[in-house]
């Protein structure tokens, strides 16, 4: 059997992964078009790992949920970095506290699941594409050589002190454009942000090894079976939230 094919057989489709857990809003501060926002679950779920996401809906709201990535969180709390767009996104940012919502998961690959433990890694992200690699600094320090985390707006920085952030805003460019300058030969990549910034990155590190993308798309199910957010791979069809969210790059049809 080969991996992907494990990797299906091993998708939940019932159980608790697969049940909603009541959950409220704790708090929420926004800034620069984005929020930070910490909730509360109930029924606590599994402690979530970097790189893992959690399915989110609110009452009322659009009848598919969302995936948000975890900024930081056991299970019982969980904290979020998002980008104010779209109307379950918008609704979460500008919440108040003790705004209701539901949440299942945690979901996909961890990134240590993926990385190769012997090698070290340079970060690069963009957006709200930086949450889950500020997680991954936080837990797992062994795995992270250097970082560059970027945003368009500056204002950003007050959701997250003690995060070192660039800004286009402010002239400090582009984190893919950094990164590239001080990316050493012996370092991985794990890269996580809008499409714009990896299209940047791919044909410099193409052929390199140990760099990994992390890709976003629109989720039903999260858990691989309604095959709705596939994309195409160099062998076939991935399954971002069962096979992903972090692909080597040599497996993914990118254009060139």
């Amino acid at each position: 059997m080969n991996v992907r094919a494990e990797r299906h057989e091993a998708a939940p489709t019932a159980g608790s992964l697969f049940l909603w857990r009541q959950a409220r809003v704790i708090r929420v501060e926004g800034a620069g078009g984005y929020a930070v926002v910490e909730i509360a679950v109930a029924s606590p779920l599994s402690p979530p790992e970097p790189g893992q996401f959690v399915m989110v809906r609110l009452p009322g709201g659009p009848v598919l949920p969302r995936p948000i990535s975890v900024l930081s969180g056991d299970g019982a709390m969980l904290s979020f970095l998002i980008k104010i767009d779209g109307e379950v996104r918008r609704r979460l940012g500008t919440a108040r506290a003790g705004q209701p919502l539901e949440v299942r998961g945690p979901y996909g690959r961890s990134y240590a699941s993926v990385l190769a433990p012997d090698r070290r890694y340079f970060l690069v992200g963009g957006g709200s594409g930086i949450a889950p690699l500020c997680f991954l600094q936080q837990r797992r320090p062994d795995l992270v050589s250097h970082a560059v985390l970027g945003v368009r707006n500056g204002a950003v920085r007050a959701l997250l002190p003690g995060v070192q952030l660039i800004a286009e805003d402010e002239r400090d460019g582009t984190a893919s454009a950094r990164a590239l300058r001080f990316l050493a030969e012996e370092e991985g990549v794990l890269a996580c942000g809008p499409k714009g910034m990896l299209d940047a990155l791919v044909h410099p590190l193409r052929g390199r090894a140990g760099v990994y993308f992390v890709i976003e798309e629109r989720m039903a199910c999260g858990i691989g079976a309604c095959q709705g957010c596939s994309v195409l791979g160099a062998a076939g069809a991935l399954c971002v939230c069962r096979d992903g969210p972090a692909f080597p790059l040599e497996e993914l049809a990118w254009p060139a």
